[in-house]
């Protein structure tokens, strides 16, 4: 299985999402930490992530688990912009639909936060 992520159907998203998303499957994630506030934490299910070292290792587990992650939907509201994902791993169960939340700062430029639910 290859490691990708596709923004297939997403417009109009402000570009520092569509960068941290591409940033996030890359084998050296570094650049994502451009995309973030100083606090930025990232809540995965049960498991929070905040500091550079600790954003760059939810990162990494993308390339390490091989998970395909295909868009097909975008939810917005007054606190924030939500991606759907169908993630795909070689789990026997097959695919699952993944929530990724992401709040911005004021100016809309870099992420503040970002929840990942089912």
């Amino acid at each position: 299985m290859t490691l990708s992520a596709t923004l297939e159907n997403a417009t109009d998203l402000p570009a520092v999402i569509t960068e941290f998303v591409a940033s996030a499957v890359l084998p050296d994630p570094t650049p994502l930490l451009a995309l973030v506030t100083e606090d930025a934490r990232i809540t995965d299910h049960n498991d929070e992530y905040v500091g550079d070292d600790e954003l760059l290792r939810w990162a990494h587990q993308f390339t390490e688990r091989r998970v395909s992650a295909q868009h097909f939907g975008v939810e917005r509201d007054a606190h924030g912009i939500t991606l759907l994902y169908r993630i795909n791993t070689d789990n026997p169960a097959g695919p699952t639909v993944r929530r990724f939340r992401f709040t911005l700062n004021p100016a809309r430029d870099r992420v503040a936060n970002l929840t990942v639910t089912d």
